[in-house]
């Protein structure tokens, strides 16, 4: 188990092994749901926290090592609103309570729960991680552009206002007019 900053730890299993007493908040990051699991098995379920399925599919086929296979893993948390917050979200979490990360890979082969191990526990990789994230968006690459509203114009949009514009509406607040 790794020690994160407050010495609470973040473990990476497969949901296929066993729940532990020691296991804390389970939380799947798969994008797929693994086959015959049972919903009791984890407790939250974090699809942002997966790679694409062109990303999988060609590291499984053996198009690409490991570790060009975690960098492109990497290069697409950094470009995800929804992957950035959950990692802030599970770093937060990891601070008051164990979290053990869960895939349908065995242990002992390499997976993506790994790297959002690294992430979680190192506070050096976590802020390299979004430094590298804001250095791509201060050099214009890899950003969104963002997007004119028809209703209202001039209103420039970007896609974090969108997230949260949408989960503001959850709550059950009217949106503006």
């Amino acid at each position: 188990m790794e020690r994160g900053r407050s010495g609470l730890g973040v473990k990476t299993k497969s949901i296929y092994e066993p729940a532990e007493p020691g296991d804390g908040v389970r939380v799947l990051i798969t994008r797929y749901y693994p086959r015959g699991v049972k919903k009791d098995r984890f407790d939250r379920w974090v699809k942002p926290l997966s790679p694409s399925r062109e990303l999988l599919s060609s590291y499984k086929a053996g198009k690409k090592s490991w570790d060009q296979f975690r960098e492109s893993f990497l290069a697409e948390l950094r470009e995800s609103p929804e992957g950035i917050e959950a990692l802030r979200t599970l770093g937060a979490q990891s601070q008051l309570q164990d979290v053990t990360l869960l895939c349908y890979e065995k242990e002992g082969t390499p997976c993506h729960r790994q790297v959002v191990r690294d992430i979680l526990t190192t506070p050096e990789v976590f802020s390299r991680f979004l430094e590298a994230r804001v250095a791509d968006n201060h050099l214009g690459e890899k950003t969104k552009k963002a997007s004119r509203s028809p209703k209202a114009p001039g209103v420039t949009r970007t896609p974090s206002t969108r997230i949260r514009f949408y989960s503001r509406r959850k709550v059950g607040r009217k949106a503006p007019k």
